[in-house]
């Protein structure tokens, strides 16, 4: 029963040694992974699409807010209608282009998503598949094909989404509060960017 015992052990510690295993890193984002990414959801002019929409979408946001605010600090009678109108144009924009943002969006992550799926069937269907079925386990294989591909498919859309967003939010807020309160603001901004991005990267 020993001897048995010993060289079930054995022949389950060759098996493990065949096995390859998973293929996981961890740190930073390299440059060629981001590069990679950008291609998968459509390219730069995909990408520069979405932030020109989104940044727009700010401009007149804040924009119409800032001429909603001096409007009510000095309203005329004989100015109303007109000025009516110009905050009617100004909102225009905002009703327009969130379509416009959402359907781009949209569509990249169908392309991130059908990029990764034909990817991952190309790559099982093309490999070696005595080679491959002795060495990949079941349970990995599957999922990937179930757990992965439902995070990117309902995820990371959502994710990238958010972070341009994010991006776009910060950069065109700073600029209106440095053109209406000073540049010193943009220089408190730049500080705490610093200082929340150093303390991002040393506790988190």
């Amino acid at each position: 029963n020993e001897g048995t015992k010993a060289e079930t052990f054995k022949e389950l510690n060759n098996t493990e040694r065949l096995m390859i295993e998973e293929d996981r890193k961890k740190g930073n984002l390299a440059w060629a992974d981001l590069k990679l990414f950008l291609s998968y959801v459509g390219g730069p002019l995909t990408v520069f699409w979405i932030f020109f929409l989104m940044s727009w979408n700010f401009v007149f946001a804040i924009y119409s807010q800032i001429f909603l605010s001096k409007w009510s600090a000095n309203f005329t009678e004989e100015r109303k209608w007109a000025d009516l109108a110009i905050f009617g144009w100004l909102s225009l924009p905002m009703v327009l282009i969130p379509g416009m943002r959402m359907y781009s969006l949209y569509y990249s992550s169908y392309i991130l998503s059908r990029k990764v799926h034909s990817k991952m069937v190309f790559k099982i269907l093309h490999s070696r598949i005595e080679e491959f079925l002795s060495r990949v386990p079941s349970g990995r294989i599957i999922n990937r094909f179930t757990n992965d591909l439902e995070n990117i498919d309902r995820k990371l859309g959502n994710q990238w989404g958010s972070l341009i967003w994010i991006i776009c939010n910060f950069f065109i807020s700073s600029f209106f509060y440095g053109l209406m309160i000073g540049p010193e603001v943009l220089l408190c901004v730049l500080l705490m960017t610093v200082l929340c991005f150093f303390l991002q990267r040393r506790f988190m």
